[in-house]
């Protein structure tokens, strides 16, 4: 097919197979955007491990994080490297799994586990595709000192959108310490959100941030300011990252470049009170990438160690959660969360119960409709990535819907 399609999925891992296959996508998958908790089920959880992944056909590239639970100091990894999935083990913070992109098939995906995963892990994607118009590039560059540019080497594809994730580690290497982050940037639009916990510290030592205007977020130290990278033009049509702050750079940043679609980058708020919340984008949205903090806007980093990824196409929603405790107590406590009936979940970190929660309540021509279910009174900042069909294959897709009905062979 041409013009551009998505869709959103879900499914737990598997031990006894070397190749999972996923299909009964209506496409072929040009690119995929996946992260995962490790959990038995869905719900709310102890214990915090989990992951990012971008892929195409001919890259991936993952990350992978543990926070242990229950223990008297920080006991925090990561781990990167060129995979569509990677995972790290409570004790020691091992490998304990890994996959590759084995194939992107007529209708979906399937994946070669190298590192077969002895656990329980729930996987959430949006997978993208529609070609030949669509086009999407997977690649990783190293951070530079505050007041210099990283170049992207995208001079053949026009980004539409660009979406990423920063990692203080070298590619196949794993490190102490926890850094999450991810961020957009489409046009002069951008966003980005991730928290850290540094490795040995007393429980509690967090830091996590939320910012429009860069769409990259390195918290290395909890105590000191963070590295910032915002997508600017760069030459010959390249796009760059400009860094600032006074963080250390970070070794790793990975994105997925996508082509041929329609995207907007932006904030919106939860309800104070449970109720229903429109936010119009100005198109109608094929999926819709979401994630926040759970936290008001705030120009500072903030003790908080939280984040939320969700998805949503018009065939399924869900979403994922990760996150530490941000007060002082004589052991650590961690949680994570998977759901299949909302598109967010704001955790509280000290209970591990909830403050917020949405479900996708409507997609419709002009924008997309939260329903927040749960809201504890307060505003709570979420980014949003809305994806659809260029403005041309928009015009034929709405003549398409008012033909009438004697037209449409029924």
């Amino acid at each position: 097919m041409s013009g551009f399609a998505a869709t959103k999925g879900v499914f737990m891992t598997r031990s006894d197979v070397a190749l999972q296959s996923f299909n009964d996508f209506g496409f072929r998958p040009v690119a995929v955007i996946a992260w995962w908790s490790c959990q038995a089920g869905h719900g709310i959880e102890r214990g915090n491990r989990g992951g990012i992944g971008f892929w195409t056909r001919d890259m991936s590239s993952a990350v992978a994080w543990s926070s242990s639970d229950g223990t008297p100091s920080s006991d925090t990894s990561r781990l990167a490297d060129d995979a569509a999935i990677l995972g790290l083990a409570t004790v020691g913070h091992a490998l304990s799994m890994r996959a590759e992109v084995a194939s992107f098939d007529a209708d979906g995906f399937t994946l070669h586990w190298s590192v077969q995963p002895m656990e329980p892990w729930i996987v959430h994607f949006l997978a993208f595709g529609g070609e030949p118009s669509i086009r999407g590039r997977v690649g990783c560059v190293s951070s530079q000192p505050a007041g210099a540019s990283t170049s992207l080497g995208l001079p053949e594809i026009r980004a539409d959108l660009l979406l990423l994730v920063p990692t203080p580690v070298e590619a196949g290497s794993r490190a102490q310490g926890l850094g999450i982050g991810i961020g957009a940037a489409s046009r002069r639009r951008q966003v980005a959100a991730g928290y850290a916990s540094p490795h040995g510290a007393p429980p509690g030592t967090v830091t996590g941030a939320q910012r429009s205007g860069s769409a990259v977020i390195v918290l290395n130290d909890p105590d000191g300011p963070p590295l910032i990278g915002a997508v600017r033009a760069g030459a010959r049509q390249d796009l760059a990252i400009e860094w600032s702050g006074a963080g250390q750079p970070t070794e790793r940043t990975c994105y997925l470049a996508l082509e041929g679609l329609r995207a907007k980058v932006g904030t919106d708020v939860s309800t104070a009170a449970p109720g229903r919340r429109k936010t119009r984008v100005g198109f109608r949205p094929e999926a819709i990438l979401l994630f926040s903090w759970g936290l008001a806007a705030s120009a500072q980093p903030r003790g908080i160690g939280r984040l939320c990824i969700g998805g949503a196409s018009e065939r399924e929603s869900g979403c994922a959660g990760w996150d530490d405790r941000n007060v002082e107590a004589h052991e650590t406590r961690t949680h994570v969360v998977s759901s299949i009936a909302d598109a967010l979940i704001i955790i509280d970190t000290q209970t591990g119960g909830v403050h917020a929660r949405a479900a996708l309540d409507s997609i419709d021509d002009s924008g997309f409709t939260l329903d927040w279910i749960e809201s504890d009174g307060k505003l709570r900042q979420f980014a949003y990535v809305a994806m659809g069909r260029p403005r041309d294959q928009n015009r034929v897709s709405r003549a398409l819907r008012r033909r009438p009905r004697d037209a449409r062979g029924h």
